[in-house]
């Protein structure tokens, strides 16, 4: 089965295409520009892999991120990527750093649609906390991954390599979710 993973980043591709390896399940990296609403991550789950089925009807996945800090009341939440154009990974740690609680949520909301337009999301959720940047590999240029320290690692995803990264990834594990649901059917 053919389903087109729609992003237009690279790194995400790369750990789901690790992860569906050895399967029935044949991922093809399609690059699409979707509306980016605002709410909440189930909701732009919902939208994004909607508009995606409506252009290529055709199964289809899309991926979301968001990362929730408990001293900001959850925000970021899904508006990562603003946060980070806005004040990069050095000055997000550095908000954070003023408050005692630097925890955070990682969730990944991966939307599904099979052939017949059909929507299921599966998320996956790591906790962790905001730490001052480390690490040098990046999945892309506004990245998160050099100030989340996911809980029981002394590395942030950015000191890891990708292989150590899905053992904590919230990606992982709405992917695997995913996986096992399409395998399932």
């Amino acid at each position: 089965m053919k389903i087109h993973y729609v992003t237009g980043n690279s790194g995400k591709f790369e750990e789901a295409k690790r992860l569906f390896s050895g399967s029935d399940i044949e991922l093809i990296h399609t690059d699409l520009e979707l509306e980016e609403i605002q709410g909440t991550p189930e909701a732009i789950g919902n939208h994004k892999i909607a508009e995606a089925y409506k252009k290529l009807a055709m199964p289809c996945m899309i991926d979301d991120v968001s990362v929730h800090c408990s001293a900001l009341g959850g925000l970021p939440g899904p508006y990562i990527r603003a946060f980070l154009e806005s004040l990069g990974p050095k000055g997000l740690a550095e908000l954070i750093s003023h408050y005692t609680d630097p925890s955070c949520q990682v969730i990944c909301t991966i939307g599904y649609s099979d052939n017949s337009g059909n929507i299921t999301l599966f998320r996956g959720v790591v906790e962790g906390k905001i730490v001052a940047p480390r690490g040098g590999r990046l999945a892309h240029t506004h990245s998160w991954n050099a100030i989340v320290e996911p809980k029981n690692s002394l590395k942030t995803f950015a000191e890891m390599s990708l292989e150590e990264a899905m053992q904590f990834s919230a990606r992982t594990k709405a992917l695997q979710q995913c996986k096992n649901h399409v395998l399932s059917i």
